[in-house]
């Protein structure tokens, strides 16, 4: 009867409704624009992913991983925020996690054309992620404050996990063994969420 008791409380205290987007800008819009980035595991996972491959390229090559990322950032935003397509997000997000994942996985060395285009169209899936959640027209925003927040988290996360990715690949005959099981994580996260988004 006791056990009865506090799982109804529990059942009672549930929330109805969760909100995984933007819900207010108590902070600004610049932080608003760099927490929902941040705080978003998806989306920090691609950027992580995509940290691992440069630092499992060449150095020549890996550094242009961190050329391609700001500026698929930048042309995600942009769709999102003025040519939004009618499409669900959840798919996109996991085609990212699932691309960067299995890239860092296999640790193929890749021309710098194949590279930068894989980096810079995962980044542009995290940046039309973020994009989309913001209505420019309806002017309860400044989107040019929010892009800019979210353009500048996704390219210190991306910069600073380069560079421990390089550091530690530096420092320890493990770190690439290391670096492509974290890869084959995200990557089988990735593939999880986009079966669950693509059946749901």
């Amino acid at each position: 009867m006791r056990w009865t008791a506090v799982f109804s409380l529990f059942l009672l205290m549930a929330p109805s409704v969760a909100h995984a987007h933007l819900v207010g800008v108590e902070f600004g819009e610049f932080y608003a624009g760099a927490l929902h980035l941040i705080l978003d595991p998806g989306q920090l996972a691609a950027l992580v992913a995509l940290a691992l491959i440069a630092g499992l390229q060449p150095r020549e090559s890996g550094r242009w991983v961190l050329a391609g990322q700001p500026a698929g950032l930048a042309a995600g935003l942009g769709i999102g925020l003025f040519a939004p397509i009618a499409s669900p997000i959840e798919p996109l997000m996991g085609a990212a996690l699932a691309m960067t994942g299995l890239l860092a996985a296999t640790a193929l060395k890749l021309p710098i054309v194949v590279l930068v285009g894989a980096a810079g169209l995962a980044a542009a899936l995290v940046g039309y992620v973020n994009g989309v959640s913001v209505d420019p027209g309806a002017g309860t925003i400044d989107w040019r404050l929010y892009a800019g927040g979210a353009l500048f988290a996704g390219t210190m996360v991306g910069a600073l996990s380069a560079a421990i990715a390089a550091v530690v690949a530096d420092a320890a005959q493990w770190a690439p063994i290391a670096h492509r099981v974290l890869g084959s994580w995200i990557g089988a996260a990735g593939v999880m969420y986009l079966g669950l988004a693509l059946a749901g």
